[in-house]
């Protein structure tokens, strides 16, 4: 098989329009929770698994990394739940379990930001991305 310079060429267009998409940051925007200020705080949502046997979760919420050991919040609770954290900063949450006597830990971080959105809603507006924590427990 030849390629011609014309196939080289819409091969080399289309490779080139795939790499120029694939930076973009692709998500579904709920209008509903867009706002027309921009916010400087969000509410964090703090997903955990199914308390088995009652025990609660002892969750920790870190400003930064855990080294950093700047710790905002404390709590034990056996759901899921919400903390209002300021954009632009990075939040590291940790649970921690024990069942069976061993103890179990789960960990994740995110840096809740927020994105202007043109184009999917009818007026420009502001929408908070990465404030979503999951800290389900998947294996015991």
């Amino acid at each position: 098989m030849v390629l011609r310079p014309g196939k080289i060429f819409m091969i080399l267009s289309f490779c080139g329009v795939c790499l120029l998409t694939a930076c973009e940051k692709l998500y579904i925007v709920d209008c509903s929770e867009c706002e027309l200020t921009e916010p400087s705080t969000c509410m964090l949502q703090i997903k955990l698994g199914e308390a088995i046997s009652g025990s609660p979760y002892d969750v920790t919420i870190y400003r930064g990394t855990i080294e950093d050991g700047v710790v905002i919040y404390n709590t034990s609770i056996n759901t899921s739940f919400y903390h209002r954290v300021s954009l632009n900063s990075e939040y590291t949450v940790t649970a921690t379990i024990v069942l069976n006597g061993k103890e179990y830990t789960a960990v994740d971080s995110t840096r809740p930001k927020v994105d202007v959105i043109t184009d999917a809603c009818e007026e420009t507006c502001y929408y908070v991305v990465n404030r979503t924590i999951n800290l389900k427990i998947k294996y015991y």
